[in-house]
């Protein structure tokens, strides 16, 4: 089946092998694929997102965790993003790919965040701490390039300036020596991407972009016209916005106000009265923008269970009442906020303060 660019049409990517995946199942034959901006990869609507194998949100990771990562890939998910800041994620990534083939799947990492107790030693955005992330993520993911080297977090960058005239460069010798293919920016603050991509002096491939494609925040669907006008691909993350819409409800870390957590307990009261359960009605809403640009949503699928849940919502076209009921739920947050659906700015000045700067 031909596609387009920006499509739900499902087709086989360039990453389907028949000596991997087999005959094509009914995942593989209804998993859509979107161009990750102008990069030429086409990835998965649905991509494994590595933060839950650090245990972020209190899921049991084991031998069937690295199990479900390799059956993903051969259901058609194509698309791997890890981080040094996640823990363990980039050592159970390499295990989980050790013997499957190169040419099966992408995978995303990040420099400049790391995995630390506390505030102190998390950033460092310098030439020589990104270098050094680069090659003890190659060696962890026992991989000789990733596909999308990012900046992990970037507003948490007290200087701009480093990230400027340090890191972005740093980033462009990794692609010249052939360790990654593009190169990505993530962050919270969709308005600091925006500023990074128009100062930057290399060429940004990727965003990704966290908790700002949910019922209680859409922002970013207003900075998509930037982000196409500069041909660069959108990675979308979190859809139940770090555990907020979960049955379990949120971690104690999350930074939402008590504003956010309170309507979103209304809004599961209203979805659980329609006969649904929270998670899968925030994913569908999360994978399924209306804008068709933004190329893949991150996922945590720990476990076969979820993967499975996840995979059927990923590959089940939205319908007149699904779209109704998101309707309903963004009607909830509208009507029942009392202050701004985001937290943005909340960590970094956490940050701050943390460094004895506020």
């Amino acid at each position: 089946m031909e596609k387009s660019n920006f499509s739900d049409s499902s087709f086989l990517p360039s990453t389907f092998d028949p000596g991997f995946h087999g005959a094509v199942d009914e995942n593989l034959s209804r998993m859509p694929y979107r161009a990750l901006g102008r990069t030429g990869l086409d990835v998965s609507l649905i991509s494994y997102g590595g933060s839950s194998l650090a245990k972020f949100y209190g899921d049991e990771i084991n031998q069937k965790s690295i199990e479900t990562i390799r059956t993903s890939i051969k259901r058609g998910v194509n698309y791997i993003d890890t981080s040094p800041w996640y823990g363990e994620s980039e050592a159970l990534l390499g295990e989980a790919l050790n013997g499957i083939p190169r040419n099966v799947y992408y995978i995303g990492t990040k420099v400049g965040r790391n995995f630390t107790p506390g505030w102190e030693n998390r950033f460092d955005f310098s030439r020589g701490a990104v270098l050094k992330n680069v090659e003890n993520s190659l060696n962890l993911l026992g991989l000789s390039y990733v596909d999308v080297i990012q900046i992990h977090d970037l507003e948490f960058c007290l200087d701009p300036q480093i990230i400027i005239n340090e890191t972005l460069p740093a980033l462009e010798s990794v692609v010249r020596a052939g360790k990654a293919k593009f190169i990505g920016i993530t962050g919270y603050s969709l308005e600091t991407m925006k500023q990074t991509i128009e100062s930057s002096p290399v060429k940004i491939d990727t965003i990704l972009s966290y908790c700002r494609m949910n019922f209680h925040d859409t922002a970013l669907l207003d900075y998509m016209p930037f982000f196409e006008s500069k041909n660069v691909g959108v990675i979308n993350a979190a859809p139940v916005s770090m555990g907020l819409y979960t049955n379990r409800g949120p971690p104690e870390w999350h930074p939402a106000s008590d504003d956010v957590k309170r309507v979103a307990g209304v809004a599961k009261t209203y979805i659980t009265n329609q006969g649904k359960r929270m998670e899968d009605v925030a994913l569908g809403f999360g994978l399924h923008p209306e804008n068709l640009a933004v190329s893949t949503t991150l996922v945590s699928m720990p476990n076969e269970e979820i993967l499975k849940t996840n995979l059927e919502i990923a590959t089940t076209p939205r319908t007149v009442d699904d779209r109704e009921l998101y309707k309903n739920v963004l009607e909830i947050f509208k009507s029942n906020l009392k202050g701004p659906g985001h937290w943005e700015g909340k960590e970094v000045m956490e940050y701050k303060k943390a460094l004895n700067l506020a």
